[in-house]
């Protein structure tokens, strides 16, 4: 009998399927951060950096990017660059929906 997958297992080659689809559609945000994610995963932090921030350049929009970098950041311990991180996306799009994300709804500005 095969063992049951847990939730967070995912095939070995994700990584390799997601850059597939990066050379077919380089430009997509939504792929380019599912494989920052992956990167994440597997330790990768560094080429998960460059890609979250690479999102954020060409799609500056992209809210989940803003919190998955801060965390990452501050998993390498860097608070001073998480900060600025979630600072930023606060600055640019402030409201409700950017705080709920970020858990800070009722904070007083």
């Amino acid at each position: 009998m095969e063992p049951a997958k847990t939730q967070n297992s995912m095939p070995p080659d994700r990584i390799n399927k997601l850059k597939d689809f990066l050379r077919e559609s380089p430009g997509d945000a939504f792929l380019q951060h599912a494989l920052a994610l992956e990167f994440m995963k597997a330790g990768d932090d560094d080429s998960a950096q460059k890609l979250f921030e690479d999102i954020l350049e060409q799609h500056p929009t992209y809210i989940g990017s803003y919190y998955h970098l801060g965390k990452l950041l501050l998993r390498k311990e860097d608070r001073s660059g998480a900060m600025n991180v979630y600072e930023r996306e606060l600055n640019r799009q402030p409201g409700p929906a950017t705080n709920m994300l970020f858990g800070i709804a009722g904070r007083e500005g």
